[in-house]
């Protein structure tokens, strides 16, 4: 109207015969784009002035932007894109921010983004872009720095790994399917270290992580490593082994230690469940935790699944024969096939009957299955049955027993895929 009314051919004249300007610009971009190593993706940028636009990366070492709002990516990561067009005679300054996520869309891309930051020497992120595929044929030796490796969570990035994931220092996996049809080897192990020295983690991560059929372990302390884990954790998980190797699933044996483990909301499966399947968490020659200065160590076990683990064996194999030092934190949870019928608590702590009286437990509303009987009722603490644990009575079978059906975003105790009786 304004345009109309004086008779001026274009907006963009408004204020051009005043020596100050008379009407605020706009400057737009995108507000997000993500991008590829090695890619480059526009903002698009878009102005009503007539005056320059300057470009500014928050990190050029993470991805740089040129003259036109063009964005390339150098590594993965986050940064922030300024768009700034100047001020004129007709137009006040204005800016715009885009931000931009550099991921790592396949092998090559992968490979790149750790050599650049190997030499870090600080908390570094690798991130994966949406449903990316990555092959790792000679697995991976990870720099002896904090390292995380971050998939979408909606459309997690697929590892093929052929052999161990290494690692000397921190480690978080979030939001990734493994594919181990040729995995021969530990999924992730600690690096070895000479015979007289030891080392501290401070934690070991895995949230929403998939990982189907390992014929070996999915996290092994190595043989002569000395190391203390101070914090390990297995969040929104589905974790299967094979079953047809005496492997078991979290081992420590002759080799380091955890201070904390920390299992919730995951699923914990064998296939077939035959009578190799290795015990659910080996400690048994593993370092004394009395060797890194700390006195308990602590397992904490909630709305987990777990179907066929250690069928018929010990369920978990604890080093020393002074328990005292082990705490158990083991609430609702389902418990089939798993460990010695009428013996899984005591397995927990090791399962010898002499030694289950000095460990230190808080127990309830589990539910336990052996054989397709409940027998919640009749597990054993040492010399005591779980009378005043409040065991969740019933008996449980799969939708689907051959596959079990399992998912990775939603495996819990009160998962609707089974289905309770009684």
């Amino acid at each position: 109207m304004l345009c109309t009314m004086f008779g001026i051919s274009s907006c963009d004249d408004i204020g051009a015969n005043y020596d100050n300007p008379t009407i605020g610009s706009y400057m737009k971009v995108d507000e997000a784009v993500t991008v590829g190593i090695g890619k480059t993706v526009s903002i698009n940028p878009s102005t009503i002035s007539d005056g320059n636009v300057l470009f500014t990366s928050s990190n050029d070492k993470v991805a740089t932007v040129d003259a036109n709002g063009n964005v390339t990516g150098h590594m993965s990561g986050n940064v922030q894109i300024t768009a700034t067009v100047e001020e004129t005679k007709g137009y006040y300054s204005s800016t715009a921010y885009c931000n931009v996520q550099v991921c790592a869309e396949n092998t090559e891309q992968f490979e790149a983004d750790i050599n650049a930051k190997k030499d870090a020497g600080y908390w570094t992120t690798i991130w994966l872009a949406p449903e990316a595929n990555i092959e790792l044929p000679d697995g991976l030796t990870l720099p002896n720095v904090p390292l995380e490796i971050l998939g979408d969570d909606e459309k997690p990035a697929t590892i093929k790994i052929n052999k161990s994931i290494t690692i000397q220092n921190t480690f978080y996996l979030l939001n990734v399917i493994v594919d181990a049809s040729e995995l021969d080897k530990p999924f992730v192990q600690l690096a070895k270290t000479e015979s007289e020295s030891y080392y501290y983690i401070n934690q070991v991560y895995f949230n929403n992580v998939k990982v189907n059929d390992l014929k070996y372990q999915f996290f092994y302390g190595n043989e002569e490593t000395k190391c203390l884990i101070n914090n390990f954790n297995v969040q929104n998980s589905v974790i299967g082994i094979d079953g047809t190797n005496k492997k078991c699933i979290f081992d420590f044996n002759s080799s380091g230690n955890y201070g904390y483990m920390y299992l919730n909301n995951s699923t914990f499966y064998a296939n077939p469940p035959i009578e190799k399947a290795g015990s659910f968490i080996n400690t048994q020659s593993a370092t004394k935790i009395s060797t890194f200065g700390i006195t308990d160590q602590t397992t904490n076990i909630q709305y987990c699944t777990f179907y066929n683990i250690s069928y018929k064996q010990n369920f978990c194999s604890q080093v020393e024969n002074n328990k005292n030092y082990l705490y158990y934190n083991v609430y609702c949870n389902i418990f089939v096939n798993c460990g010695k019928s009428g013996q899984l608590y005591k397995g927990l702590g090791g399962n010898a009957s002499n030694l289950q009286k000095n460990t230190n437990w808080n127990v309830g509303n589990n539910m336990i299955n052996f054989d397709g009987e409940d027998t919640s009722s009749t597990e054993l603490i040492s010399n005591y049955t779980s009378d005043g644990l409040y065991p969740i009575t019933g008996v449980v079978s799969f939708a689907d027993a051959a596959h079990g059906d399992f998912h990775q975003s939603d495996t819990w105790a009160g998962d609707q895929r089974w289905r309770v009786d009684n």
